[in-house]
């Protein structure tokens, strides 16, 4: 079995992706940082494009956002951003 992290993506209207994942990519400046469980502690910005992943259950994700900050602590990858395109 895969060991899986949270995913949460807020913006001002609320939480718009609150799920468990096996892995990640997060659009920044130089092009995108891959996460998976038990990653080190950080905090980065977060640039225009789309956020990319599998899923616990195996399903892709694609999730479009605007820039921000992700701050990844405790096998919880939290996203704030000012939206979504």
């Amino acid at each position: 079995m895969e060991k899986t992290f949270q995913l949460r993506v807020l913006t001002a209207d609320g939480t718009a992706l609150d799920t468990r994942v096996v892995s990640l990519r997060i659009p920044v400046e130089a092009g995108s940082i891959g996460i998976l469980a038990n990653h080190a502690p950080m905090l980065c910005t977060v640039s225009k494009g789309t956020l990319t992943g599998r899923g616990a259950d195996g399903e892709k994700i694609s999730f479009p956002l605007r820039d921000g900050v992700a701050n990844i602590r405790d096998n919880t990858v939290t996203i704030l951003t000012f939206g979504t395109e």
